[in-house]
C-alpha cells in the first residue's frame, strides 16, 4: 500500500469522481445563491409595496419599482430553472457516489471485481463508462479538472495488498471516513433546522403583533404586516428548498447503520467475507444517496433522475 493512503487513509479516486463532484458542488452553489436572491427579492418587493403614501407621483415611482423588482424575480425564477443548477447538482452528487462506490469494490477486490486483474479492469471500465453515459440524462456538464486517472496508482497499489491492508484501508478510509461524515451533516442539518425555525415562529409571531397594532392605531404611511409576512414566506420556502430535518434523519439513520455494519469487520477472516461485507457497507451508502437524489428529484416533478 502507498505511503500516501496509509498516512491519510484516503484513497485517491478517479477523474471521473473529481469531476462530477465539482460540477455538483458549482451547481449547487449556484442554485442556492439564486434561491436566496429570488426570496430576498420577494421580501423587498413586500416592503416597497407595503409604502402607501398621498403624493400620486411617489406613489407612481413605488409602483414601477415594485414592477420592476417582480421582473427581476421572474427573471431569476427562470434562470433556476433553464440552466438546470437543480438538475445538475443531483446529477452530479449521483454521479459521484456512484464513482466512488465502484472505484472502493474494485480497489479492494470485492465482487464483482474480485476476479483476475485482467477481468476486473475491464469491468472497471465498462462500469465507468455506463456512469459517464448517465451524465447526458443526468443534465451534468463534467469537465477534467484534475491531473488523475480513472485508475489512479493508489487504487492498483491498494488491490495488491494483502487482505489485512486491504481490511484497514476500508475500514478507516471509506466506512470510518463515511460514518463520520453523516454525523457531522446531520448534527449541522438538525442544527439550520432548529434555526430556521425558530426565524419562521419569530417572524410569525412579529407579523401578528404588528397587525394588532396596525389596527388598534391609526395607519401609517408604511404597513409592516407585509414585510414580515414576506420574511415568514421566504423563510418557510427556504426550510423546503433545504429540507434541513428529513436530511438530518437520513444522514443519522445512514451513520449508525454504517456504525453497525463496521461491527462485522472484527470476524472477517476470508476475501469471500470481506466481499460480502464490502457489498453490504457500499449499499447502505448507496441507499442513502439513492434516497437522496430521488426526494430532491420529485421535488422538480421528475425532471431528474
Amino acid at each position: 500500500m502507498s505511503e500516501k493512503l496509509e498516512s491519510t487513509q484516503e484513497l485517491v479516486l478517479p477523474d471521473l469522481y473529481e469531476s462530477a463532484e465539482q460540477a455538483s458542488a458549482t451547481a449547487q452553489l449556484k442554485f442556492v445563491r439564486l434561491s436566496i436572491a429570488s426570496l430576498a427579492l420577494l421580501v423587498i418587493t413586500a416592503g416597497v409595496a407595503s409604502v402607501t403614501l398621498e403624493d400620486t407621483e411617489i406613489q407612481e415611482i413605488v409602483a414601477i419599482v415594485t414592477a420592476v423588482l417582480v421582473g427581476v424575480a421572474t427573471l431569476v425564477s427562470i434562470a433556476i430553472k433553464f440552466w438546470h443548477f437543480q438538475d445538475s447538482w443531483y446529477g452530479g452528487r449521483a454521479i459521484a457516489e456512484s464513482t466512488k462506490t465502484v472505484a472502493w469494490k474494485y480497489t479492494v477486490r470485492a465482487a464483482p471485481f474480485n476476479g483476475e486483474l485482467s477481468d476486473a479492469n475491464k469491468l472497471l471500465s465498462a462500469n465507468l463508462r455506463e456512469i459517464l453515459r448517465s451524465q447526458r440524462r443526468l443534465n451534468v456538464n463534467l469537465d477534467a479538472v484534475s491531473a488523475n486517472t480513472q485508475l489512479t496508482s493508489e487504487m492498483s497499489t491498494l488491490r495488491a495488498a494483502p487482505l489485512n491492508k486491504r481490511i484497514d484501508a476500508y475500514k478507516s478510509g471509506r466506512v470510518a471516513s463515511q460514518k463520520e461524515w453523516y454525523s457531522a451533516k446531520a448534527s449541522t442539518h438538525k442544527t439550520r433546522s432548529r434555526q430556521f425555525f425558530g426565524a419562521l415562529i419569530l417572524s410569525e409571531l412579529t407579523a401578528l403583533v404588528i397587525a394588532i397594532l396596525y389596527v388598534a392605531y391609526s395607519p401609517g404611511q408604511i404597513n409592516l404586516v407585509g414585510v414580515v409576512a414576506a420574511i415568514a414566506i421566504a423563510t418557510t420556502s427556504w426550510l423546503q428548498t433545504r429540507d434541513h430535518e428529513t436530511l438530518s434523519s437520513v444522514y443519522s439513520f445512514t451513520s449508525h447503520e454504517l456504525g453497525i455494519v463496521e461491527l462485522k469487520l472484527q470476524t472477517i477472516s476470508s476475501e469471500d467475507e470481506f466481499s460480502e461485507f464490502v457489498n453490504e457497507a457500499e449499499s447502505a451508502i448507496s441507499r442513502e444517496h439513492t434516497m437522496w437524489v430521488a426526494r430532491r428529484s420529485s421535488e422538480l416533478g421528475g425532471t431528474s433522475s
